[in-house]
């Protein structure tokens, strides 16, 4: 599920927006069934997948992924951003963490819903 997210996101990112929507698509079908969801699952994967859908023309597609990634920020609350120094407490946190962690939360704090 995690390569099959990040597939997914790796399509959108690079511009293959068919391959995106088909991976990010069948993801988000199996993701409740999840132990534990992919690391760029959940209201990320919504967000990705709606503004796919805008750039498809499916608005009734853009607002079934809007309302789920509503639903899943009401159940799961906003993330907060990870900006701490390395060595913070003896740990190091890597900037991919930092940054996973600042998408995380944009898709999940209240400006997120375009």
């Amino acid at each position: 599920a995690e390569l099959w997210c990040g597939l997914g996101i790796s399509c959108y990112i690079n511009r293959e927006p068919e391959k995106a929507i088909k991976l990010l698509s069948d993801y988000i079908g199996i993701e409740p069934k999840l132990e534990k969801p992919a690391t760029l699952g959940g209201a990320v994967v919504l967000q990705i997948a709606a503004h796919l859908a805008t750039q498809f023309g499916t608005s009734s597609e853009v607002r079934a992924h809007l309302e789920a990634q509503l639903a899943w920020v009401a159940d799961h609350g906003v993330v907060k951003v990870l900006n701490m120094p390395d060595n913070f407490y003896g740990g190091k946190v890597s900037q991919f963490d930092r940054q996973v962690a600042r998408w995380k939360h944009e898709a999940t704090c209240p400006s997120a819903v375009f």
